[in-house]
């Protein structure tokens, strides 16, 4: 009897109870360590059986590799659509230096006139070609359908419907009409569902020129490159500004670029008087 006694004093089950009560005690202060730290432990072996789940890098490594190919492949689509922007600029800045060699051209000769409307016609295939330019997966000027060429058919400009209407309208082009021809031709072109990919252009029979420009900016792509935020890429071939619309503008400064090159090559034959 002694012996079992003895058994719950200072050994056996005695010591296994106040063991248990330290451990429960320590549980106690543990807890309310937590909830008034909002911390599950203090060290990594603290989160015991759950510190793989809750200490996993695996899923947040991931996201962040995604953000760094976005951030790559943004890049890189933004150095060749820098390229392309200025190929087209140039195209532009060489039709304005044209045009006021033409203006200062004095006698009825058309030789200068000719040789402008060749020039602006091989822009216009050079324009095409800017305009249809590719990252590598993705043409850096169709906005969020950016599988679809932002061009319709494999013509260049020069051949579109649009450059047989402006070549038609110009025709008629005099000393006095300057003003109402390019009222027309910049009239036919926010018109026209035939140049640009369906989704560069806005509903509407025709569309007005506001809402075109609307579904371009509507059109813009973005890409994640971290929580929460997102960065644009690219540029819409038919996007512009709302305030630059006019009887004679756009409002969109390839659009408008595209017109004047295709006014310029149907100019062939005239004089530059």
């Amino acid at each position: 009897m002694s012996t079992s006694v003895g058994q719950f004093g200072s050994s056996g089950a005695s010591v296994i109870l106040n063991a248990s009560i330290q451990k429960l005690t320590q549980a106690q202060s543990q807890i309310a360590w937590q909830t008034s730290t909002q911390t599950i432990g203090e060290t990594f072996a603290d989160l015991g059986t759950n510190r793989a789940t809750a200490l996993s890098l695996a899923p947040k490594i991931s996201q962040v590799t995604s953000w760094q190919n976005n951030i790559t492949q943004a890049q890189s689509s933004l150095k060749i659509t820098a390229s392309a922007l200025q190929q087209i600029a140039s195209l532009a800045q060489n039709m304005a230096t044209n045009l006021l060699s033409m203006s200062g051209t004095s006698g009825s000769s058309t030789t200068a006139t000719d040789a402008y409307a060749a020039q602006a016609q091989s822009a216009l295939t050079e324009l095409t070609s800017a305009l249809n330019t590719s990252d590598g997966t993705s043409y850096v000027f169709a906005g969020n359908a950016s599988n679809e060429k932002p061009l319709q058919g494999n013509a260049s400009l020069s051949d579109s419907t649009l450059a047989s209407t402006i070549a038609s309208t110009v025709k008629s082009l005099t000393s006095s009409n300057a003003s109402s021809i390019m009222e027309s031709v910049t009239s036919a072109t926010n018109d026209d569902k035939s140049i640009f990919a369906s989704t560069l252009y806005a509903s509407g029979n025709p569309a007005t020129t506001t809402q075109n420009l609307q579904q371009a900016a509507s059109s813009q792509r973005y890409t994640v490159i971290s929580s929460g935020e997102t960065m644009q890429i690219g540029a819409v071939a038919t996007q512009g500004n709302a305030s630059d619309v006019s009887s004679t503008s756009t409002g969109s400064p390839i659009k408008d670029l595209m017109r004047d090159l295709m006014v310029v090559s149907s100019m062939s034959g005239m004089s530059s008087d």
